[in-house]
């Protein structure tokens, strides 16, 4: 069960956050699902973790597992509350990551981006030995569904880079709705549990082999997982 249909069914928070079962009162006052009345009858001897952050040392990695609406502005969580503290640790030479709870439902992906983070990829492989072509919406859109955490989004131009006719890696690029010859980068994704050497470079080199007009390429690091750090490599 996900968090809200099982310990945490929040009967009092917005409809959107809210649990879809009913609840039942634990001996400590607290609520949980009613799918869950047997453990409800021990809540006594059981504690409810709410958030977690746990330390890799020999990595300098931090990784805090956050509840949605436990860590949300209706909870007196700020806008910048989770960036603040990833700055914080990046101070201490941490670098701290974000996981959401509903993104647990992509648990292999996590694990695939928690092993490129480590340097523990299962495969490592050159974007030199592969080439560059234009993918069809679906061929994009079913790479980025299984490989990308926020999933698929609509762009109009769209590679994929193949090695050993498989793709490896996609890039999709979307015009601007403001200024003429700027485009914005809208996804970047390689094949789980893969490196790929080379690959956002490769890609990116093809988007402006063949759009010589672009003036400028704007783009967005999701800090929950990412330095930005492709970009300066960019």
């Amino acid at each position: 069960f996900p968090h809200h249909e099982s310990f945490d069914p929040k009967p009092e928070a917005p409809v959107e956050y809210r649990g879809s079962f009913g609840v039942v009162k634990t001996k400590i006052g607290d609520v949980f699902s009613d799918n869950l009345p047997q453990l409800a009858a021990i809540a006594n001897r059981t504690t409810v973790i709410r958030s977690v952050v746990g330390k890799i040392p020999d990595h300098n990695l931090a990784i805090e597992c956050n509840g949605m609406f436990w860590h949300s502005e209706l909870m007196g969580k700020g806008k910048l509350y989770h960036l603040q503290k990833t700055i914080k640790c990046a101070e201490s030479n941490v670098r701290l990551i974000h996981i959401w709870d509903y993104q647990f439902k992509n648990i292999s992906l996590l694990s695939s981006m928690i092993s490129h983070i480590l340097g523990k990829s299962k495969y490592t492989l050159n974007a030199r030995d592969g080439y560059i072509d234009v993918l069809t919406p679906t061929q994009y859109k079913s790479f980025l569904l299984d490989n990308h955490l926020q999933g698929s989004v609509n762009s109009k131009i769209k590679y994929g880079l193949f090695i050993d006719q498989n793709l490896v890696a996609v890039m999709g690029f979307g015009m601007s709705r403001f200024k003429i010859n700027e485009v914005e980068m809208i996804r970047f994704a390689v094949k789980k549990y893969t490196n790929v050497r080379g690959a956002a470079s490769k890609l990116f080199s093809r988007f402006l082999r063949d759009y010589p007009e672009t003036t400028k390429v704007i783009s967005y690091a999701d800090r929950n997982f990412t330095l930005g750090n492709m970009y300066l490599s960019l």
